[in-house]
């Protein structure tokens, strides 16, 4: 036990915790040989786990597979691998102090090749180097005495942020001073990075922080801005434009009020006073305008409008009046309404 825990210290102490998707190349020298081979490698690295795969790669365009990947701490190891003959082959080899190892069997044409590769790791365990060691030699087959090299790089540090907007980027106005709108921030990450905080500003002023935000929007055209700070210090933001409008015309009530204060329909002889109620979702104070009072009568088959010739006054027995009138708000959004006092 005290064993497994030494190791298990010095692996923490030599290698970070790198981990992800890696891109990089493969290449073999054989020293009789003018050219040699190179093929683009991908894969997946995780020191923690003590993982290392390579996706099917290819040698002087042949298909080639890493069967056996041992990742290996500095230190000398001896391996031994059945080929599928029977006969077994043995290869020991060394990492050099401060480096990361790998033993591989890679299967090709029908070959075997045991092999041990090292890499000088960069400081942001980004970058994986090749380092030459006596062991990159290809043992067997007819690849036997070729030189391996493999560099491979994880993707940079990255955190981007994307905004979206709850209900679309256009929303009708709900309240006087516009409409509250929410608003969603998703990150995409890459390396061994987290979001430590998200801002919001509004049209440049800054409003709240978290993953989610709400703020009430003016009528208008505006812009939200989210801006992720990872924990690296990397930035990115995303900006969205969202817009209010009001397209609902006021609603406009006229009533009439008798001279005790009492809302009446009818009316005999006496004062009755007209009163105009405009309301409106977004404008407090909407402007009635355009007001007219038309007398109304009723009419019968066979009854004569007398019209007087001098004056061209017309005389008509008036049973009620009609009273109209235009509510505008300020977003020059209109409507007309009438009601009608009947004549007791």
């Amino acid at each position: 036990m005290i064993k497994i825990i030494s190791f298990i210290l010095l692996s923490l102490i030599l290698t970070p915790s790198y981990a992800g998707e890696f891109t990089g190349s493969l290449t073999l020298k054989h020293p009789s040989y003018f050219f040699g081979s190179s093929s683009p490698i991908s894969g997946n690295i995780d020191v923690i786990s003590d993982s290392l795969t390579i996706n099917t790669f290819s040698i002087y365009a042949t298909t080639a597979n890493a069967t056996i990947i041992e990742l290996l701490q500095p230190g000398t190891y001896s391996r031994d691998h059945t080929l599928a003959s029977g006969a077994t082959i043995s290869r020991t080899g060394t990492i050099p102090a401060g480096k990361l190892g790998a033993y591989l069997v890679i299967e090709s044409n029908s070959h075997s090749y045991q092999v041990f590769a090292a890499w000088t790791v960069s400081q942001d365990s980004k970058i994986f180097t090749n380092v030459r060691i006596p062991e990159n030699t290809l043992v067997g087959g007819t690849l036997n005495g070729s030189v391996l090299s493999i560099n491979y790089a994880l993707p940079a540090d990255a955190a981007t942020v994307s905004v979206s907007i709850v209900g679309g980027s256009t929303h009708e106005c709900s309240q006087p001073a516009g409409t509250t709108v929410t608003f969603n921030a998703s990150s995409t990450l890459i390396g061994d990075i987290q979001v430590d905080r998200i801002d919001w500003d509004l049209d440049g002023t800054f409003f709240t922080s978290g993953v989610n935000a709400s703020t009430l929007i003016p009528l208008g055209t505006h812009t939200v801005t989210a801006t992720s700070t990872a924990s690296n210090g990397m930035q990115d933001s995303d900006t969205v434009t969202v817009i209010v409008r009001d397209t609902t015309p006021p609603l406009l009530d006229i009533s009439f009020v008798d001279e005790l204060g009492n809302s009446v329909t009818s009316a005999s002889a006496g004062d009755v006073k007209i009163e105009f109620n405009a309301t409106d979702i977004c404008d407090p104070a909407p402007i009635v305008s355009n007001g007219s009072a038309v007398p109304v009568m009723n009419t019968f088959d066979g009854d004569i409008i007398s019209i007087d010739s001098q004056t061209g006054a017309v005389r008509l027995p008036t049973s009620a009046v009609r009273v109209t009138a235009t509510a505008r708000d300020s977003s020059g959004r209109a409507s007309t309404s009438s009601s009608l006092l009947n004549f007791e």
